[in-house]
């Protein structure tokens, strides 16, 4: 919607308004509308007006008597022609006044496209006096929807804030970060990133930024909980998911898996397994929960623990823990589980994904995934031995591994009378990026 006041003459001496505003709008790509509204005139004699447009090779050669209205819609508009069009009035004497000053309006059409940011809002933390101590940077990604050329602009309003690219085509991603060095000493500030597209058919609202410096003594530790699986779990085998959510008032830096240790191992000593990936937006009940601390949207976590390679081949009791830390040295126990592991009575095929690693981002045209595969005796799961792997993206097949050898780590660990492929376990398989769209 573009709003104008336009002023217009009468050709006697009374001087009153015509367009007032032009509201452009899309209903359908073969008759797309152009509707035009203005101010009424305050003389009393007014009888109507004549709006007089054209397409902006031939403007103003036709025209209509809307009568003593105020509004018109050009229903039968061109997608993507410009417009040009102006109002006269008229008196009951039958008098004109002069044409309004012009406007123009492009028509659009039901393919015109959109640009969407995936965030309305972001929140920050920092430590007073430890700008280390502060909410990572954050992503927001911008998509474009429909064909067309759609060019944007980004710009922070505040000095403590910053985001990069200033500006771009069609969909993108933008980094938002604090200054550090222009936060403000204390208490809670507030910003915002303006996105101005061009060529889009839609108005992208400022993205609302909150800031909280946070006293040293009053920061507090992370909070969450572990989910699945569910505690005393038996007959486990394969891929265990160890599941849940973790926030903080300024940043979660990770969230640690560790088990107790078995026989064999340092007693009292928790054994590290590997951290879990913060995923965006799994958890959107935790983010509606905690709106205003940073990056609740990427509350959720897991990790995929894949049994067989536990001790004693992931058969026996295991009892795992989940601990929370924040960037500002906190660490919190998130919960334990205990499950009860049974691989060798398995009669499925195991394996693992070992590229790109889980929240990994992947660029470029071409990608090699690498992975490995087993299964029991006397049946065998890769390829050469004839089993079967597929390869999905987003649940879509796009094709199957090959490559397939031995890796000395897995035939180290799974002896060869017991698991008869080892040595053809590994194998790789190139992904393209729009295997993905």
């Amino acid at each position: 919607m573009t709003i104008n006041k336009i002023p217009v003459r009468r050709v006697a001496t009374v001087v009153f308004l015509a367009i007032a505003w032009v509201l452009l709008a899309v209903l359908q790509a073969s008759a797309a509308q152009i509707q035009l509204a203005w101010d009424p005139n305050s003389e009393t004699d007014i009888a109507g007006y004549i709006v007089q447009y054209g397409p902006s090779t031939a403007p103003y050669t036709l025209s209509v008597d809307v009568g003593n209205a105020t509004s018109w819609t050009l229903a039968s508009a061109t997608a993507g022609a410009t417009y040009n069009f102006r109002v006269v009035a008229y008196n009951v004497a039958g008098e004109r006044s002069d044409a309004s000053v012009p406007v123009t309006a492009t028509a659009g059409s039901a393919t015109s496209p959109t640009l969407a940011a995936d965030r309305a809002s972001l929140a920050f933390g920092i430590i007073a006096g430890v700008p280390v101590s502060r909410t990572a940077l954050q992503t927001l990604r911008l998509t474009q929807t429909g064909a067309g050329t759609v060019t944007w602009t980004a710009a922070s309003n505040s000095a403590w804030l910053q985001v990069s690219p200033a500006s771009g085509t069609g969909s993108g991603e933008l980094t938002v970060s604090l200054v550090p060095g222009a936060a403000p000493g204390g208490g809670t500030a507030s910003a915002s990133i303006s996105i101005a597209a061009t060529g889009a058919s839609n108005v992208i609202a400022p993205i609302a930024v909150s800031l909280n410096v946070i006293p040293a003594q009053n920061s507090t530790a992370p909070t969450g909980v572990i989910d699945t699986p569910a505690d005393n779990a038996a007959g486990v085998t394969g891929s265990l998911a160890i599941t849940g959510w973790a926030i903080d008032d300024v940043d979660v830096a990770k969230v640690r898996i560790l088990r107790d240790p078995v026989a064999g191992e340092p007693a009292g000593q928790l054994v590290y397994i590997g951290d879990a990936t913060m995923v965006e937006d799994a958890r959107p009940d935790v983010a509606t929960l905690y709106p205003g601390l940073p990056r609740s949207y990427r509350a959720g976590w897991g990790y995929l623990l894949l049994t067989n390679m536990l001790p004693s081949l992931g058969n026996g009791t295991f009892r795992f823990s989940a601990y929370a830390d924040d960037v500002d040295g906190h660490s919190t126990l998130l919960g334990s589980r205990t499950v009860t592991c049974a691989n060798s009575s398995a009669t499925q095929p195991f394996g693992a994904i070992d590229t790109p690693a889980p929240g990994a981002t992947v660029a470029g045209n071409a990608y090699t995934s690498f992975g490995w595969v087993l299964d029991r005796a006397p049946r065998r799961a890769d390829v050469p031995g004839g089993g079967a792997v597929s390869v999905f993206i987003d649940g879509n097949l796009v094709g199957s591994p090959s490559g397939w050898s031995a890796r000395s780590d897995i035939s180290g660990l799974f002896p060869a009378a017991q698991f008869p492929g080892v040595a053809n376990a590994t194998a790789w398989s190139p992904l393209q990026p729009w295997q993905a769209l």
